[in-house]
């Protein structure tokens, strides 16, 4: 387990280095956003070049992490991070040939799905782009959710190829997001504990994009959801808000937190009034951005969606029957099996999270984009794991007995 103590304590002495350092990253990445036709105009040529060079952005990354004080040997750490950079290439490389296409025999594209009948997810993925730089009411409520895009079009000035650009930001974000899955799951348990979340996730994950054209956002929401639930767990509030509101840039179900948060205060009898200024900041920060865009922020604006999309949802159980399953489904069990034993806070997490999704998922998206619930698999991931190592622990495993010849 890592040591929340010593943890807490470098935290607190660094968070007003922190929270300027985070202000203006953000004001740097909406860069493309706030200066858009200047952006568009930008070609600084030599992008094979700059490819060249920013191949190598991965191990940014990995070096963070590998830097962050994990209280174990360097060995430990090196093989900690060599294990995350290969599986996280790895998952990038399913997405790149799957859903976006770039898996090539004898010059013909293989195993691409194709999730609109007009367009590949690629075209669509480009298109979008566009468009949610634009604020384009076209592509609500995409167009609310640009700071994923924002992060991604740096890259796309300086290589000109949004599919070199594209696999560069999800290896980037996969890397961060599987160790902070790791680091979140070591709060509790042993390494190996933490390690079999992680693997949990990457097993789920090529399940969750099965029906999905290739959305940017994602990879950054699920971060700033996990970065989320271990600021929570250290009692960092300002670390916390900071996740929560950034997060809210990338996709407005991290609102969720805010309000798990308000009702955890409750229960305690502490932060209240902490709690209950976030949760007013985060949702008059998503309404603004919502009025600003479209103007309007009816439900029929949210997701272009009207009421009758409920019952559609509900009685158009396949696909989504088998993916609610194997996204989440067979971990209830889990969770129901440590009940009792289990981590009291990622389980009263997990319950509040997986109903939250599911009803956000019914109202304003497509219940079989079990992608959308990835952040309640997390802490079910992480008490089936739990339960799992601690039931076949060393003192169950029988005896071995070794006999001559």
């Amino acid at each position: 387990m890592i040591n929340r103590n010593s943890i807490t304590q470098h935290y607190d002495k660094h968070k007003k280095t922190v929270a300027i350092t985070t202000i203006v990253f953000l004001m740097v990445a909406i860069a493309p956003l706030l200066f858009r036709q200047t952006f568009e105009t930008i070609d600084l040529g030599h992008h094979i070049a700059f490819k060249s060079v920013l191949a190598a952005l991965p191990l940014l990354p990995l070096y963070f992490c590998y830097k962050l004080d994990m209280d174990f040997s360097r060995r430990s750490r090196q093989a900690l991070i060599i294990f995350i950079g290969g599986i996280s290439l790895l998952l990038v490389d399913i997405h790149s040939v799957y859903i976006d296409g770039t898996g090539f025999l004898d010059g013909t594209v293989t195993h691409c799905s194709q999730y609109f009948v007009d367009a590949s997810n690629i075209e669509w993925q480009m298109n979008m782009h566009k468009h949610v730089l634009e604020l384009n009411k076209v592509v609500l409520p995409h167009s609310y959710r640009f700071l994923p895009n924002c992060i991604l079009d740096y890259l796309l000035v300086l290589t000109n190829d949004f599919q070199f650009s594209t696999y560069l930001f999800r290896a980037v974000f996969m890397i961060l997001l599987l160790y902070a899955i790791y680091y979140y799951s070591s709060l509790y348990c042993s390494h190996e504990t933490a390690l079999l979340t992680m693997l949990i996730y990457g097993t789920v994950y090529q399940i969750s994009i099965r029906f999905y054209a290739g959305q940017i956002t994602d990879p950054v929401s699920h971060l700033c959801f996990i970065l989320s639930f271990i600021f929570l767990e250290l009692d960092l509030f300002l670390y916390f808000a900071l996740a929560v509101l950034i997060g809210s840039l990338a996709k407005e179900s991290i609102l969720a937190m805010a309000g798990y948060y308000l009702l955890k205060s409750l229960w305690e009898r502490r932060n209240l009034l902490k709690a209950t200024l976030l949760l007013l900041l985060a949702v008059t920060l998503i309404a603004g951005i919502r009025i600003y865009v479209s103007h309007d922020i009816r439900y029929e604006n949210i997701s272009e969606v009207g009421l009758d999309h409920i019952w559609t949802n509900l009685s158009s159980i396949n696909p989504w029957g088998r993916q609610l399953l194997f996204t989440v489904g067979i971990f209830l069990p889990f969770v129901l099996l440590s009940f009792r034993t289990g981590i009291r806070s990622v389980r009263n997490l997990a319950l509040f999270l997986l109903p939250t999704l599911l009803l956000s998922n019914i109202m304003f998206s497509w219940m079989f984009e079990t992608r959308n619930l990835i952040p309640a698999l997390i802490p079910m991931a992480l008490l089936t794991a739990n339960y799992l190592v601690s039931i076949y622990s060393d003192h169950d495993k029988p005896s071995l007995t070794t006999t001559g010849s």
